[in-house]
């Protein structure tokens, strides 16, 4: 139980930066919307997997959580998208 407190102390540590972040860079209506997928896809984790780490993307159309069976350290990037030309 401690760890998961643990795990969710830095999830929510880090849901306050990136809203910070993708409120200062980004309109209010895309902050938001991008705010509620992230929240919900927190609130949906399982955290019964005996993995390692998580990767979670979120975009306006898409998002994707991945369960990693090695260590990352914490990396928030918010960033557009790039194409080529």
């Amino acid at each position: 139980m401690g760890l998961k407190a643990k795990l969710a102390h830095a999830l929510e540590m880090a849901t306050d930066k990136i809203e910070g972040e993708l409120l200062e860079n980004y309109p209010n209506e895309m902050s938001t919307l991008l705010m509620r997928k992230l929240k919900t896809i927190i609130n949906n984790l399982n955290f019964d997997t005996h993995k390692k780490s998580i990767a979670i993307y979120v975009s306006p159309v898409f998002e994707k959580v991945l369960y990693l069976d090695i260590a990352v350290e914490e990396k928030i990037i918010i960033d557009e998208v790039v194409r080529d030309p």
